[in-house]
């Protein structure tokens, strides 16, 4: 799964009732490794890399290259899945900078980077706190639409007259997003490059299992189980809390 197929698979994922934006592309009918972009095409990819990535960038990336002049934050922002004003998978990366270990995060509150690893989990450890609380209740407030369809249609109602406009169905606008399924380890990809040899990462995944239908072909979102996957060169392990987690993360780094 390349670069582009990952966020089209995220996007995929965060569809349907929850969908925050109006991409309806698909892997399959994207090129793939295509020496050149139309312009419908370079339009389309505009929306899905991060906010400031050049038309070169994507090119190359498309191409299956990592740009020369890459930074370990910018492709960060790649691979945590940052599109628009958001981040599937918020993460923090450790790597070798020009003056010493740095270190950035990418998260929907605000990317930053520091270098004090202390600023640095403290960031991280905020950014989710704010997020993982918007995103249950998020979810809390799909699945009681759900609950009202589907109570509507037990009585016989046709589930159009139960529809408020479109606009006002409740979405998810802080997506923490579920593993990669074709990745042999999660987030590795990343520390395959070059440049990231001596990174190490943790990064959010939610694992929760998906919910038959509640009714027709309405499903609940699952109640969101968050795990905490640290990363680097060798190894991709998840630890169920966001504390346990960041003293692994940081006793890795220390160690590079």
């Amino acid at each position: 799964m390349n670069l582009k197929q990952k966020f089209f698979f995220l996007i995929a994922v965060i569809g349907g009732l929850a969908s925050p934006t109006t991409i309806s592309y698909t892997a399959e009918n994207s090129s793939q490794n295509s020496p050149t972009l139309s312009s419908v095409e370079l339009e389309s990819l505009r929306r899905i890399y991060p906010p400031g990535y050049s038309d070169s960038a994507i090119r190359t990336i498309e191409n299956g290259q990592v740009p020369d002049d890459m930074t370990v934050p910018e492709y960060s922002r790649l691979h945590c899945g940052e599109i628009g004003i958001m981040v599937f998978n918020p993460c923090l990366v450790s790597y070798l900078g020009e003056y010493g270990s740095e270190y950035v995060v990418i998260a929907q509150g605000g990317n930053k980077r520091v270098g004090s690893i202390d600023e640095a989990t403290s960031f991280f450890r905020a950014q989710l706190r704010s997020k993982i609380p918007a995103f249950e209740s998020e979810i809390s407030a799909i699945n009681a639409f759900v609950d009202t369809l589907c109570d509507h249609m037990a009585e016989g109602g046709d589930i159009r007259e139960a529809l408020p406009p479109r606009n006002e169905w409740p979405r998810i606008d802080h997506p923490i997003a579920p593993p990669n399924s074709a990745a042999k380890h999660q987030f590795s990809d990343l520390f395959t490059w070059d440049k990231c040899k001596n990174c190490v990462g943790i990064v959010a995944v939610n694992m929760a299992n998906d919910l038959p239908p509640t009714c027709a072909n309405l499903s609940k979102e699952p109640v969101p189980r968050i795990t905490y996957f640290v990363v680097d060169r060798q190894t991709s392990r998840g630890h169920r809390t966001l504390d346990s987690g960041l003293e692994v993360w940081k006793l890795r780094v220390s160690n590079k």
